[in-house]
């Protein structure tokens, strides 16, 4: 139930719980998610359209909080998808809804090689980025389709 209740932070309407798990395609979304291998790394949605941040805040950091804001800058006339990580480091997953496969994709100025450090889902339509250490956290993907 903790991983149901994690993630029904990310919904952005009201919605009642009970409804949510009687439906049998929300269930195998949550299936197919959690079959991720995502233990131990904080999991991004990203639906890139236009420039867009969010902040994350680390409740076990309370009194002091610390966050880690996510800033993504969606290319335009064919340059890169921009992702920025600023703030607290932590193991991350991100699952970036993309309609094509990308040329390159690179962390902090270094290419990752596909297959180690990211993976193109084609009949889902994303890619998958998988990090557990980095510098700056500085992301760009060239060539992404529209």
């Amino acid at each position: 139930m903790a991983d149901f209740l994690s993630f029904a932070s990310f919904i952005k309407f009201p919605l009642k719980p009970k409804i949510i798990i009687k439906s049998p395609l929300f269930l195998k979304f949550l299936i197919k998610f959690r079959t991720t291998n995502s233990a131990g790394f904080r999991t991004w949605l990203i639906y890139p359209h236009g420039t867009n941040q969010f902040t994350l805040w680390h409740p076990e950091t309370h009194p002091k909080p610390e966050g880690t804001t996510v800033e993504v800058a969606a290319g335009s006339s064919g340059g890169p998808l921009r992702i920025t990580f600023k703030g607290r480091h932590e193991a991350h997953l991100l699952r970036i809804m993309a309609p094509s496969k990308p040329k390159t994709v690179t962390l902090d100025g270094t290419a990752l090689q596909e297959g180690v450090g990211w993976d193109y889902d084609t009949p889902g339509q994303h890619l998958q980025i998988r990090t557990s250490q980095y510098e700056s956290g500085n992301y760009e993907i060239f060539a992404l389709g529209k």
